[in-house]
């Protein structure tokens, strides 16, 4: 029976963008992992608009995704192998493989990668490569039962898709609920987890492995109660009788979000005042007002579209003209 979850993050380390190379294939890294396979996330960004999209999904990553690009493929597609599930494997296809290996070298730590089936398999070291190799000894994932079913109804072409089997979604989710394995509640027995994003999309994929050099790290979504550093500006328009003072800034860590703080002043009062936040990258709204202002910073509530009310408080230091850095608590 078709198990598909629908969830809210996606969280990829690497995708692959470029020069023109051959397409693919239907299967793409499928056909080079191994039928063993725990997870396999393919991501594909043939034009600029796509990968304009992959990086607002991946803002944590963009540095590293914008060293890459130009060095991988049409698709770039990572894996965990059954065993060493917080291990990622990536797979592309650059059109200059020596352009590739030169980044992976200067990777902190260095990166390897070795051509298997017309594939590039990068790695943190070699013995992960040996791993895959002896694994495909048994067959290649796209040649699965399970992998045909899962993928079968999945859109396509799609920004990403995602696959995992289901004893790995399943240690997964014990993981972090600490449960025992077994069962997953609501889902019964998982025999496999399989969803598509679209390159307009909203369907989204779970991430079920983390760690490593090549490491995934999910944040939160749409987070209750978060902190981080704030940058931005401030603009003030005064006139005779009247001021607008607006605040705008990112902030950035587990959860990043966008602040905006107006404020309409008269000479001897504050007559009436707006605030917005908005959680990136779902761009949920929460719209409210400030409720007490500093000489740098303010307090604000606000209410979310989902109904959920926040609490804000944000400080900050002005450094050259009127560029902000500070920070921000928010709270349920």
């Amino acid at each position: 029976m078709r198990r598909a979850l629908a969830v809210s993050a996606l969280v990829l380390l690497a995708a692959g963008c470029g020069g023109r190379t051959s397409a693919p294939g239907p299967s793409g890294g499928a056909s080079v992992a191994p039928a063993s396979t725990a997870l396999l996330v393919r991501v594909r960004t043939n034009d600029a608009a796509q990968w304009r999209t992959l990086a607002r999904l991946l803002p944590e990553n963009l540095p590293t995704l914008e060293s890459l690009r130009g060095a991988l493929g049409p698709e770039t597609d990572v894996l965990a192998l059954t065993g060493d599930e917080e291990t990622p494997v990536v797979l592309t296809q650059p059109p200059n493989p020596a352009k590739l290996d030169s980044l992976l070298a200067k990777h902190d730590p260095p990166l390897v990668s070795e051509e298997v089936a017309e594939w590039r398999v990068v790695a943190p070291d070699r013995a992960t490569i040996d791993r895959l190799k002896r694994a495909r000894n048994a067959g290649s994932l796209v040649d699965t039962d399970a992998y045909k079913e899962a993928t079968r109804d999945l859109s396509a072409p799609a920004l990403v898709t995602f696959y995992a089997d289901g004893a790995a979604a399943t240690r997964a989710l014990d993981r972090r609920l600490k449960t025992g394995l077994g069962p997953v509640p609501g889902l019964g027995r998982v025999g496999w987890i399989a969803a598509a994003l679209p390159a307009a999309g909203v369907t989204a994929v779970v991430l079920l492995a983390g760690g490593g050099p090549l490491r995934f790290s999910p944040r939160p979504w749409n987070a209750r109660s978060f902190d981080g550093t704030l940058t931005g500006h401030v603009v003030r328009d005064l006139g005779a009788t009247r001021g607008l003072i607006s605040a705008a800034a990112t902030a950035d860590g587990r959860q990043r979000a966008l602040l905006r703080a107006d404020l309409l002043i008269e000479p001897s009062r504050l007559e009436a005042t707006s605030f917005q936040l908005e959680f990136l990258p779902s761009g949920l709204i929460c719209a409210g007002r400030v409720t007490r202002v500093q000489s740098f910073g303010f307090d604000a509530t606000c209410r979310a579209g989902d109904g959920s009310r926040r609490f804000v408080h944000a400080t900050w230091s002005l450094a050259q003209g009127d560029e902000l850095n500070g920070r921000v608590d928010v709270h349920a």
